[in-house]
């Protein structure tokens, strides 16, 4: 396995492992709510989330003249950082923190992916992967007995990890790290857009089917991604290549309806 493919799953795996560290983090948010009180815990995500953006232009600026950035992609991604921060209910301000959470998980992934792709491609491979990742973290606070599911939360974080691929791009982070020697060839877009569809559709209805074990049904798109990218689609894969680092992201969220149904995990 070369070095390209060894740091796709390498970050890709950090990222997701950093979804379910970022889960755990509840009782720091409690703990910050009883000591700062419900303005002062509201502040701390956009502090966080601004302080992130700071730091990483710092260090980058110490590289680099201010007319090498893209600018129009850091307005950008400070629009959809403004938006995020607005859309959580403000009676759990704690929600904010996703913010910050997914503009990290973006950098992360970029690094993992920038030997692959540079410019739009990578953002957009950087973007989708984040969302899917903010999928799995709503689908994971399903199964977390303090926690629920909800679709506001994945337009968080959505938003979020595209407003990280944008700064990325924005601040040409990695930049310089030298790209694969191989062609990669991108899959399709009907393939790409069946997995997103897949995507879609196994999420929409999860909302109405809290308190009891997912209908084994909710795995249909899912299937049906999988046999389009797997069979339909003859496309060459390359081990550890974005997309298809992004397309099995979604095949695995099978596992959330299939654990439903034993005795240790209720959907919230």
């Amino acid at each position: 396995m070369k070095r390209a493919q060894i740091e796709s799953l390498g970050y890709s795996l950090l990222a997701l492992v950093l979804v379910v560290v970022f889960i755990q983090t509840i009782g720091v948010w409690r703990w910050l709510s009883e000591e700062l009180g419900k303005t002062g815990s509201m502040l701390v995500p956009f502090l966080v989330a601004i302080l992130l953006l700071i730091f990483v232009f710092v260090a980058r600026l110490r590289k680099k003249e201010q007319s090498q950035f893209h600018w129009l992609y850091l307005v950008a991604a400070l629009v959809l950082v403004g938006i995020a921060l607005s859309l959580p209910d403000s009676r759990f301000p704690a929600k904010r923190i996703h913010v910050a959470e997914f503009m990290l998980l973006a950098f992360v992934l970029r690094r993992g992916f920038c030997r692959w792709s540079s410019g739009i491609p990578l953002i957009i491979l950087t973007a989708a992967t984040g969302i899917v990742l903010g999928a799995h973290d709503e689908l994971i606070q399903g199964l977390h007995s303090e926690r629920y599911f909800g679709h506001r939360d994945i337009v968080v974080d959505g938003l979020s990890a595209i407003a990280g691929a944008l700064a990325g791009h924005g601040l040409r982070l990695y930049d310089t790290v030298p790209k694969r020697e191989e062609n990669w060839i991108a899959p399709p877009w009907w393939t790409l857009a069946a997995v997103a569809a897949g995507l879609i559709v196994f999420l929409y209805p999860l909302p109405g089917l809290r308190e009891a074990p997912l209908p084994w049904w909710t795995l249909t798109p899912l299937l049906t991604a999988a046999f389009v990218w797997s069979v339909l689609d003859r496309t060459p894969r390359s081990t550890g290549d974005p997309a298809s680092i992004a397309a099995w992201l979604v095949f695995v969220m099978a596992f959330y309806p299939v654990v439903t149904h034993t005795p240790v995990a209720i959907f919230q």
